[in-house]
C-alpha cells in the first residue's frame, strides 16, 4: 500500500450523541495528516496538512468503516510508546 493511500491518524475524540439502553450512539472525529500535502510543501508552507472527518456509530471499528469509505483511505493509527 502507497503511503498516500493512508490516512495516518493522529487525533481522536468521542462524544455520545444519542444515549440508548444496549448500545450508545458516538461521534468520533478522526484528524489525519495529509503525506502528498507535506511532500508538495516540503513540510512547511501555508494550507493545512491535516483534515478532520467525523462519524456518528454505535461502536469505533464502524466509525472508521465509514470514514475510510469517505475518504478513500485507510486509516492507519500511529502507536505512541512512552
Amino acid at each position: 500500500m502507497e503511503i498516500e493511500e493512508r490516512g495516518f491518524v493522529v487525533g481522536a475524540s468521542y462524544h455520545i450523541v444519542k444515549e440508548k439502553k444496549s448500545n450508545p450512539i458516538m461521534k468520533g472525529t478522526y484528524q489525519m495528516v495529509l503525506p502528498s500535502k507535506l511532500a508538495q510543501q516540503g513540510g512547511k508552507g501555508a494550507g493545512n496538512n491535516y483534515i478532520n472527518v467525523s462519524a456518528k456509530a454505535d461502536s469505533v471499528f464502524e466509525q472508521i468503516r465509514i470514514i475510510a469509505k469517505k475518504i478513500s483511505r485507510e486509516l492507519f493509527f500511529l502507536k505512541n510508546y512512552s
